[in-house]
């Protein structure tokens, strides 16, 4: 899809766990689920793969994320607007005055229990009428709020989706889905619509991987991976 068509360039940065197996390889490390391994972080714009790192294991999930941001930008240039998708990992004040920074609109997933606690007990007391239907069945609903969490200089806009349902299989309790935003002038669908492209910006990420094989390194010394 042309620029002009969507309105906006997509970004999205991610990273991912490189396995490794028995055998000792140099610099691996626990990954997020524990198992040893090396870190790939990239970005894409569009799916065109413009930024990455080769990390070691057990290093933070985000590391490096300003990096390939900043590589990310000299792409870009003074094209644009940008929209930045990113996940939880991200959910950073620095990452967010980084991005403001460039100039780029962002959304970032909020799914830890505590990030989201607070930003649920809000919406817990709203009225029906304060949320808006994303779907003509009424299975979800979504409506922005403003919070500023602890540690952060400004309070922050975020889109919370309540749904009925989890893959079709309908809710004793409703669902809450929480997005930091960097817009609110936006309708709250359009959001909505922008972060969850980030579902398909994901399979940019697994593609190389999976047909490339890049998710077993062949090499036991960490440069040679890298260089790999």
């Amino acid at each position: 899809m042309k620029l002009s068509d969507r309105g906006y360039i997509p970004v999205f940065m991610d990273g991912s766990g490189i396995e490794v197996y028995g055998e000792y390889f140099e610099k691996s490390g626990p990954l997020y689920n524990g198992e040893k391994g090396f870190w790939l972080h990239g970005v894409f714009v569009g799916s065109l793969w413009v930024a990455q790192r080769f990390l070691p294991g057990g290093v933070d999930v985000a590391e490096g994320w300003r990096e390939v941001l900043d590589e990310t930008a000299e792409v870009i240039r003074d094209r644009g607007p940008v929209w930045v998708c990113l996940d939880n990992a991200y959910y950073r004040w620095e990452v967010v005055k980084h991005l403001r920074k460039l100039g780029w609109d962002f959304s970032i997933s909020v799914t830890k229990p505590r990030n989201k606690r607070s930003i649920v007990e809000i919406v817990e007391v709203l009225s029906e009428e304060d949320w808006k239907p994303l779907r003509g069945d009424n299975t979800e609903h979504a409506t922005y709020v403003y919070y500023q969490s602890s540690g952060w200089e400004e309070e922050q806009v975020y889109v919370v989706i309540w749904s009925q349902y989890e893959d079709q299989q309908g809710l004793l309790f409703p669902g809450y889905t929480v997005i930091l935003s960097s817009r609110d002038d936006l309708p709250v669908e359009e959001v909505v619509r922008r972060h969850r492209r980030k579902q398909v910006l994901e399979n940019a990420l697994k593609g190389p991987l999976i047909h490339l094989d890049l998710h077993h390194p062949p090499c036991q010394r960490f440069e040679a991976n890298r260089a790999f």
